[in-house]
Parts: structure tokens; sequence; C-alpha cells
């Protein structure tokens, strides 16, 4: 993929590998997103997303921890990149899927510079149509420079770039939309109202006093509690039986509706290319990556990601930095050497937005926190490569050495809080059901077709 194809194709968010599904061996990953392991979002050649192997200027550029990938340059810092899938020399192992291996530009004899902004405003773009509501924020600056040219002409050059995204909008929740499936409807057997389902409804009105009565006074307290439990003038105990509800109990309505989410993201890199004699150059390259995200929504537990509340997204905080240097040397008219070194740093903290326990409410809500954190990792990385390729005749060989120490601390405290998952429906001669209201009742509303109670009641 070459500079022409980086600089005019469109690229949703300046995500320039994204340009390998160019290529009909790739797709996108379809496996659940967890927040703490990101994979390269490629399946290339059938293979797992996280079977792939990244490199820039020959250093990898992978977070092996989670075989994901490390952050890489500003797009404004990519000569080209290939995607090797198949037949690939020894030196891009460590893949049984495909290698992408990027080039950063480097400066020339000529200053050259570039400056660039992005601007995606609320007040510039039609509503989403998911958000909800009729106004919901959303700004996304996407904005950066480069500059190359000679520090000393035909001898030493320098490259710098920098970029920065910025996002400030919101994360549409389809929590609480359409009251959670149930309608308000007159009480038939005395004063207010009463929060039952079309279906729910429909029985009690149908179905003799004797059993639609108290169908109706735990469906609706049911609703209620799972609701508005604990909020100001709601239910304090639950539904089926008087006991008190406990302190950390709060009703859906808590976590209903959009919520915010932020981004900030910096890319630095500088390379400096010198050219020590006719038969030796070097380069050095330096780059650092901070980014902080808020409002991080996953799928570890296959839930709908739009039926996340707030309480369950997570705070994402990277910094990555490494320095890359190279030798090339003609040692011959035959004989190529090649050495490298790299450092690597890379610092990953994802944090939580609740402390309770997560509850899987199908259908209805993900709330709680999130079961894949905390996590706090820091992998290292002293890399050392050597390659000597020798051509003799027609026949050309090769062969080197690759080091990688890769020293990592991490923290990963899996599933802390808890996961509690709910029934999608609790049948009304449900053991639970049967012990609050006695097997005759619970038998009665069975025979005469009671309808089930939905998850939010039965959570």
């Amino acid at each position: 993929v070459d500079q022409r194809a980086i600089e005019n194709l469109a690229t949703n968010g300046r995500r320039y590998i994204n340009f390998t599904l160019l290529d009909s061996a790739t797709t996108r990953d379809n496996q659940p997103v967890l927040g703490p392991a990101p994979t390269s979002g490629l399946n290339i050649g059938g293979q797992r997303a996280r079977a792939n192997m990244v490199s820039i200027d020959g250093a990898d550029a992978i977070d092996n921890t989670i075989n994901g990938v490390r952050a890489t340059l500003s797009q404004e810092a990519v000569q080209e990149f290939q995607i090797i899938k198949s037949g690939y020399a020894p030196e891009y192992g460590r893949a049984s899927a495909a290698t992408i291996n990027i080039v950063s530009k480097q400066g020339t004899n000529q200053w050259k510079g570039n400056l660039f902004a992005y601007l995606r405003s609320r007040n510039g773009s039609a509503t989403n149509a998911f958000a909800g509501e009729p106004n919901p924020g959303d700004t996304r600056t996407q904005a950066g420079l480069t500059l190359g040219g000679p520090i000393r002409k035909d001898k030493t050059f320098v490259f710098l770039s920098f970029e920065t995204n910025l996002r400030n909008s919101i994360y549409f929740s389809q929590i609480g939309r359409n009251n959670y499936g149930f309608t308000s409807v007159a009480n038939p057997f005395g004063s207010g109202t009463l929060l039952l389902t079309p279906q729910q409804d429909a029985y009690v009105r149908s179905a003799p006093a004797a059993l639609a009565a108290p169908y109706a006074t735990i469906a609706n307290r049911a609703a209620q509690v799972a609701i508005f439990g604990n909020t100001p003038g709601g239910p304090t105990a639950f539904g089926l039986i008087p006991n008190p509800l406990p302190a950390s109990f709060s009703g859906l309505s808590t976590e209903a509706g959009n919520y915010k989410t932020t981004e900030e993201t910096y890319f630095y890199s500088i390379r400096l290319d010198h050219q020590i004699s006719q038969s030796h150059n070097a380069f050095v390259r330096f780059s650092a990556t901070p980014a902080d995200i808020t409002g991080l929504p996953s799928n570890g537990q296959n839930q709908l990601t739009s039926l996340n509340g707030f309480s369950r997204t997570t705070n994402n905080s990277t910094r990555d930095i490494a320095i890359v240097s190279q030798l090339a040397s003609n040692l011959s008219p035959s004989l190529l050497s090649e050495f490298r070194f790299q450092f690597a740093r890379r610092g990953v903290g994802l944090t939580t937005n609740s402390t309770r326990a997560a509850v899987e409410i199908p259908g209805v809500a993900s709330i709680g926190i999130e079961p894949f954190a905390p996590v706090y990792r820091t992998e290292k990385r002293w890399q050392f490569t050597e390659n000597v390729t020798y051509i003799r005749g027609g026949h050309t060989y090769k062969m080197g050495v690759d080091f990688n120490h890769l020293p990592v601390e991490a923290s990963f405290p899996l599933n802390q809080g808890a996961v509690y998952y709910f029934p999608a429906a609790l049948a009304v001669d449900n053991p639970l059901i049967v012990a609050a209201v006695t097997p005759a009742v619970a038998g009665a509303w069975r025979s005469s077709g009671g309808p089930p109670f939905k998850s939010p009641q039965a959570s």
C-alpha cells in the first residue's frame, strides 16, 4: 500500500491499517471487544486477529502480552506498508496469519511540511437517529503537522510528525427506551396505576379477579422495584417479599440515558537519518503516543453495547514509547549487513466506572463493574536484530539473529466484582414464585395463561 493510496483513499478515523481490507483475504474481526485486550481488528487468511505481526521499520510493534498492536504512527508519517501473507522470510516470523510491515517517512534535501485539521462539530451534522435526544453533543478533531528536510544536505536529514485525536461526544444507550417494555395502566382493583407489559395488562383484565389481583400486585411491585428501587420516592423493599432492599441496590432508572465519552490521543515522532559514508547509513526514530479514553464500552459478556450503562464502561489510559535505530552497511558489493535496536515501553491502565457487581438483564441492561477490569500492565521490549545478506552468482543467502527481552508486570483481577445473570423471563410457576404465593395460586396462573414476568421483574 503505497503513498498515493495512503494520501488519497478514504479511511474512517485515519486508521491507515484498515487499508489492508483492500486485500480480498482480509476481513474485519467480529469477535467480542475486550477493553483490556484489543486485537489488531483484522482477520487475514481466516486466521485470528491476534495471529498477525506488525512491525515499523523492521522493529516489532506488537503488544506481546495480548498479541495486539501497539501504537503506530501518524498517517502523515507513513511512507508505505506491506501485507505479507505467505512465503515470507524468517525475519518476519512469529505470525501464523500475516505480517504488516510499516515504513516511516524520512527527510529529503528539500524542506517540506504539511499542516492539516479535520473538525466534525454537532452544529454541522444531522442528529444521529439513534441518539434519543434532540441535540446530542458530538465534537471530534483530528489535527497535526509534518516537517522534513536536511540538517546537512546529502548527509543528515530529519522528519517530524505530530497528530492529535480529540473527541468529546456521547455514547447512545438504549437503557430505558420505551420504558423498559412496560406501560402505565389504570389499576382495576383500586386507585393509582400499575406498571405492566401489554401481555400482563391483557391477562389482568381478562382473568378472574381472584387470580388477576395478586398477579397484578406482584408484577407491578417487581417492575417498580427494578426501575425505581432505592431512588427518591421509589420502593425500599423487594416486590415479592417484604425484605428491605440492600443499600447497594439502585433502580435501573439511575442507569438510563446516554453517557459522555471522550478521547485524547497524541502521536509524536521524530526520525533522524545520517549517511555515514557511501557504504554505511543509519537512522534513529523516537515515537511516543499518550492516549486517554473515557466511557469505553465492551461486550466481553457478548451483550449488546447499546445496552451498556455508564457504570459498565471503563477508562483506558496508555503510554507508548519506542526508540528504534538501524545501521545498514554494504560490507562488499555482495555482502549487506542490517543491525537494528529497539527499546519500547507500553503502560496500560484500565479503570472501571463502578465498584458494584456486574448485572446482566437480557434485552434490558448491562450494568455494574466491567468483569475484565481493572487492569494495570507495563510491558518493556529490548530487541536486537542482525541480518546478513550474501549474493553469490544467481543465488541470495540470508541469515540473522533476532533477540527480544520482554519484562512484563501485570495486575488483572478477573471477575473480582462478580457477575449476576438473570433470565430473559420468569415463568409464573417458577419455584421462587411458588414459594411466595403457594403452589395452588401459581398453578392457577399457569393454567389460566398467566404470562411470564419480564427480565427486569425477575431481577
